[in-house]
């Protein structure tokens, strides 16, 4: 730890349900959360300083995401009630 001090990088009634990744180079978490639904899981982006807070995927649905280790890309399976299980 280099002593800076913590922050907080996302706020609601909702849920942060995994981090899938940080891109430390830019200052990004990614992380999947609840936020458009309690039925449903996407993937969001923060900057470190709690900026630049996004949705990434689009989809309604549960979405499960498989980060690269450098966050430049993604593997996203997602389904719905009308949806069988679907890789983008």
């Amino acid at each position: 730890m280099d002593e800076k001090e913590e922050a907080q990088l996302s706020k609601g009634n909702w849920e942060v349900t995994a981090v899938e990744g940080v891109d430390e180079a830019k200052g990004i978490v990614y992380f999947n959360a609840t936020e458009k639904s309690p039925m449903e899981r996407h993937l969001y982006r923060v900057e470190l300083d709690g900026t630049g807070f996004a949705r990434i995927t689009k989809q309604d649905g549960m979405h499960t995401v498989q980060l690269a280790p450098d966050a430049s890309a993604f593997v996203d399976s997602y389904s719905n009630a009308i949806t069988p299980p679907q890789q983008w």
